[in-house]
């Protein structure tokens, strides 16, 4: 590889003033992405009729769909790549915007993440310097995707650049990922991450804390961490299980109560995720939970679905169709 490699100088292939980066770095305010943030401009959404939300295409591949994008698009995404940093040319740049926009990072980000690191001859310097460029200059989702990705195959810290695009739902599961590679107390990073973040960008960072050792994350999983734009049925299982809800009743205040009841409704009402016959702890922490239901409109969501459960015992079941 030569010398100097640069992508300095390099015409980009893309608009001037057309960052994503740039966009959502503009309509942040006090570390939280504003409204008019979230429309990305010159990025179509639509599917036919349906509008896809920020991140939905990226979350049903990932937590519903097997495989995705095969052998052939690794493969022409790592050729476009090692032409690029062998060569640092305005045509090879442009070769990888274009394999970039052409198919879904996600459904095969991980196998070119892995083909890359055994090609003979990455040079980290270049992996970062690329990465870079992409995430913070490129006007199209899925670049920006790849960008963050080998940003995360780097040990540098680029929580900066992550953290101002993981604001928003369609990159958040991607920049997560990176900052989890890149900081190794990544934790309350993720943590601060998660309260900013309220569609798929919750889910896939929520996730990210599911070995959490620590109390505050814990007690808030149990609140709020669950509650999510998409369906709350995502992380019921995860929040209820890393939580210990089983174990939190001994003294209850009124937000673990309201928590506790929109699990279990979450958790009764079954899939698209783990539900309440994969909970370990279920029959222990309804039982825990009922003494203490007045109850809310939130509470009565719940008994009514878990009434509708043969997984509750009949002790449980007798003081639900009380309280109901």
């Amino acid at each position: 590889m030569k010398r100097g490699w640069t992508l300095d100088g390099v015409a980009r292939p893309w608009p001037a003033g057309s960052s994503i980066h740039d966009h959502l770095k503009a309509h942040t305010k006090d570390g939280v992405l504003q409204e008019r943030g979230f429309v990305l401009p010159g990025v179509d959404t639509a599917l036919g009729d349906l509008q896809w939300a920020a991140g939905a295409r990226d979350g049903i591949l990932a937590h519903h769909l097997a495989g995705g994008a095969g052998d052939d698009e690794r493969d022409a995404m790592v050729r476009v790549l090692v032409d690029l940093f062998r060569d640092p040319t305005a045509a090879h740049l442009a070769a990888v915007y274009t394999q970039s926009t052409s198919v879904q990072l996600a459904g095969y980000v991980d196998a070119l993440v892995d083909a890359l690191n055994e090609t003979p001859g990455m040079d980290a310097l270049r992996v970062h310097e690329l990465g870079k460029v992409l995430a913070t200059e490129a006007p199209d989702p899925e670049t920006v995707k790849l960008g963050i990705s080998l940003l995360g195959m780097v040990e540098n810290d680029d929580r900066a650049i992550l953290l101002q695009l993981a604001l928003h739902d369609e990159f958040t599961m991607f920049a997560a990922l990176a900052l989890v590679k890149q900081i190794d107390a990544f934790e309350p990073i993720l943590f601060e991450l998660a309260k900013k973040v309220h569609g798929w960008g919750r889910i896939h960072v929520v996730e990210r804390l599911a070995e959490t050792t620590s109390k505050p994350i814990k007690a808030w999983m149990l609140r709020q961490g669950f509650r999510n734009t998409v369906m709350d049925e995502y992380l019921a299982h995860t929040c209820a299980t890393t939580g210990e809800l089983h174990r939190a009743f001994s003294k209850p205040d009124p937000a673990l109560l309201s928590g506790a009841a929109g699990i279990f409704r979450a958790l009764a009402a079954g899939g698209p995720a783990l539900e309440l016959s994969d909970y370990e702890h279920a029959a222990k922490a309804i039982s825990a939970w009922l003494p203490h239901v007045t109850p809310t409109l939130e509470e009565l969501a719940a008994l009514d679905a878990l009434a509708e459960r043969e997984e509750v015992s009949p002790d449980a079941r007798t003081r639900i169709e009380q309280l109901r």
